[in-house]
């Protein structure tokens, strides 16, 4: 048995022992200090530093855009995209049946 092949068949004890490990540590450390809300809304101020973010990452968008505009931005353009692969989908759709029906 060669040295590298040892060393892998210890492999798994020393996985588990840092996987344990790291599970305990963010179960009694690392959890307990978290809080409570996600993202920057959850903080004292959260709503203004997302806002500036926004300004300082998207500095091509005049004007103060809120993060609720931006939102309703983003959905609208999902609900083109998907209204434009609907249309794309029933065309190919459509396309397949007259093929099947032309060779029956």
């Amino acid at each position: 048995m060669s040295a590298s092949h040892v060393a892998d068949s210890r492999r798994p004890a020393d996985v588990n022992v840092v996987l344990i490990g790291g599970l305990l540590y963010g179960c009694q450390e690392y959890l307990p200090r978290t809080r409570d809300g996600e993202g920057l809304s959850s903080l004292t101020a959260g709503s203004r530093l997302y806002e500036s973010c926004l300004r300082w990452y998207l500095p091509s968008i005049s004007g103060d855009v809120t993060a609720t505009t931006l939102h309703r931005i983003g959905r609208d353009s999902v609900a083109n995209i998907l209204s434009r692969i609907d249309k794309v989908n029933a065309a190919d759709c459509i396309m397949n049946v007259k093929q099947e029906l032309s060779s029956c």
